[in-house]
């Protein structure tokens, strides 16, 4: 029985590989998806696209706020160090 491809099930499916590869359990293979896409109209991979930018750009909010929260904390507790970059250069070849 073919299945009808909509902006939903693919976003559904989408979702569904996303979680399977972080569990290495893929149950639907990127070329499944890709193909799925295609059969879309023209609007809807542009919605999917619209989606899935918006998605990204809310990933990468969410990992520069995690990393503001872990340099503030770091400031907070004194693990921070203030200088030049000639101190800094000096500093990483110590290492």
């Amino acid at each position: 029985m073919q299945r009808v491809v909509t902006s939903q099930n693919l976003a559904s499916d989408l979702l569904m590989i996303s979680m399977s590869m972080k569990t290495m359990q893929s149950s639907i293979n990127l070329n499944q998806v890709l193909q799925n896409i295609s059969e879309l109209s023209v609007e809807e991979q542009l919605y999917l696209s619209e989606l899935l930018q918006k998605k990204l750009i809310e990933v990468r909010r969410t990992k520069i706020a995690n990393r503001v929260q872990e340099a503030e904390a770091n400031y907070r507790s004194g693990n921070v160090r203030s200088g030049s970059v000639a101190d800094l250069m000096m500093l990483s070849d110590d290492d």
